[in-house]
Parts: structure tokens; C-alpha cells; sequence
């Protein structure tokens, strides 16, 4: 099941629970840098989910580069909200063969 669209939600961040609105999308990955989601700096939560069969390498600041960076192993996730969260453009890339899907979640 997939959806690319926005829902409101409530997440908490720091103790704190404001109402946000969340964007969900499915991008595609292959072996070359793709922008996840571009500068935003409105942007108070992030997730991140690799839903595929490959570790996705991750660039918090730029052209995302295999084997570095923050590795976003196949099923796992990346969580960011509060002030530890980028604003920045996000890349991803991979080194297997063929696309693998990022379920990226934004809230701002």
C-alpha cells in the first residue's frame, strides 16, 4: 500500500504536541544521487523509511555519495523532529541494481 498526499496528524516533539500537516510520498532511488525532498525551512518532523531490499545511503547536506553518509538499512528508519532536524535539501543513493523505494514523511 502506498500514498502520496497530505493527512494531519499529531506528533510530539519535545514534550510538546502541536497539530502539523504531513506530507507522505514514495521516491524512487537508484545508483544515482536523488533528491528525497528539497530545502524546507519549515519543516518540523521527518521520517524516513527504506522499503526495499538494498542499504540507501543518505545526505543530509547535499549529493548523496554510496558507502557514506548515514546508511538507511533495507526496512529500517530515520527519524527527525525538534531541533535536531535539517532543513536542508535531502539526497539518497544506493548501490544495487534498479530502483528502491524511500517513504519519506515531512511535517510542517
Amino acid at each position: 500500500m502506498s500514498y502520496n498526499g497530505n493527512v494531519n496528524v499529531n506528533v510530539t516533539v519535545n514534550g510538546e504536541n502541536p497539530c502539523i500537516s504531513a506530507t507522505h510520498s514514495n521516491v524512487a532511488v537508484t545508483n544515482v544521487s536523488t533528491v528525497l525532498l528539497p530545502e524546507n525551512p519549515e519543516r518540523k518532523y521527518l521520517l524516513l523509511v527504506n522499503n526495499s531490499d538494498a542499504t540507501v545511503f543518505l545526505n543530509l547536506s547535499g549529493i548523496a555519495v554510496e558507502n557514506e553518509g548515514i546508511p538507511l538499512h533495507p526496512n529500517g528508519s530515520y527519524e527527525m523532529s525538534g531541533s535536531y532536524i535539517t532543513k536542508s535539501e535531502i539526497q539518497a543513493v544506493h548501490n544495487n541494481a534498479g530502483e528502491k523505494t524511500i517513504l519519506v514523511t515531512e511535517g510542517v
